[in-house]
């Protein structure tokens, strides 16, 4: 479907709203530096957006949705279940890591986003969660994986998948660079590949 005129300018604002926020940060980015940004005036900003804290949540939405599309199509690949959990999972984390660790105000933009987006983030990690038990059950009836054998259900096989990959940034030292992480959530999603196969 076509997208309309209205909606390519929002992506436009969007796009100018994330590069605004990531240089200057949340409470310092302004609705006039967004608008110079998006090279449109302040007053047409905010007839599609009626404050910056509205324009934040509707990003952080954004984001989630376009990252989750892309984690459903990395799923839908052919290929074996470790690379697919792979893709699925590099699609879905390393752009965030990447988002906040080469900004400076990284820190700050995660705290925003659980003030004003908990909520948008919740549903997010639900629906991934779920992709990620869907792929383990569907490699789990294939004969990839064993999860009886390992006495798992995709459920909770899906929860030691994230808590590792998301354990991964968390634990990360100042000098871990996006391609480091991706790295190192290859090698995690091979190592665990090899336990579920009982």
């Amino acid at each position: 479907m076509a997208k309309t005129e209205g909606h390519r300018r929002r992506e436009e604002i969007f796009a100018a709203a994330l590069r605004c926020f990531t240089r200057y940060g949340y409470r310092r980015a302004s609705m006039d530096q967004i608008a110079g940004e998006a090279q449109i005036s302040r007053a047409a900003l905010y007839l599609h957006f009626d404050s910056k804290e509205t324009l934040f949540r509707e990003l952080s939405e954004s984001v989630h949705e376009q990252i989750l599309g892309d984690a459903e199509s990395a799923a839908r690949e052919e290929g074996p279940v470790e690379m697919r959990l792979f893709r699925i999972l590099a699609a879905k984390l390393v752009g965030f890591f990447e988002l906040l660790e080469t900004s400076e105000h990284g820190s700050e933009l995660a705290d925003e986003n659980n003030r004003l987006c908990g909520n948008v983030s919740a549903r997010s990690k639900q629906r991934f969660h779920k992709l990620i038990a869907r792929t383990l059950r569907e490699a789990d009836s294939a004969g990839e994986i064993a999860l009886a054998k390992v006495e798992l259900k995709p459920e909770v096989a899906a929860d030691l998948v994230l808590s590792a990959a998301v354990g991964i940034a968390a634990n990360a030292t100042d000098s871990l660079s996006p391609a480091q992480y991706k790295r190192e959530l290859g090698q995690m999603v091979s190592l665990l590949i090899r336990g579920l196969r009982g």
